[in-house]
């Protein structure tokens, strides 16, 4: 069997993990990061196919990490803030404005990815 794709999702929100733990647990090996540093620390000692963003997180800013981020990866915004989502959405791939439909993120993950 081919390994899964890795997601690493950076989002502080407390359901989080869960959310995309239970909702891409068959397609793809999903990890919940609640900071850009321990983000950064994941980037930096293991492959990783997509970076899910959100835009505030209790250390920073999500686009702080996209100069860290290798190119072929692809990265996508989640945020609640209409603002932040227009002013930041080109800097990323695909962006989606809180609260969005999981099937939507899935659609695209699966097009891009499987």
């Amino acid at each position: 069997m081919a390994e899964l794709p890795v997601v690493l999702v950076i989002d502080d929100e407390p359901h989080a993990e869960a959310l995309f733990r239970v909702w891409f647990r068959r397609k793809f090996i999903t990890i919940v990061k609640p900071t850009l540093a321990e983000g950064k620390n994941i980037l930096d000692s293991m492959d990783v196919d997509v970076v899910v963003l959100d835009y505030y997180v209790e250390d920073g800013f999500g686009p702080e990490l996209l100069p860290v981020i290798e190119p072929g990866i692809l990265t996508i915004l989640q945020t609640g803030d209409e603002k932040a989502f227009l002013q930041h959405r080109d800097q990323f791939e695909a962006a989606f404005l809180k609260p969005y439909d999981m099937a939507d993120l899935e659609e695209l993950l699966e097009n891009r990815l499987l």
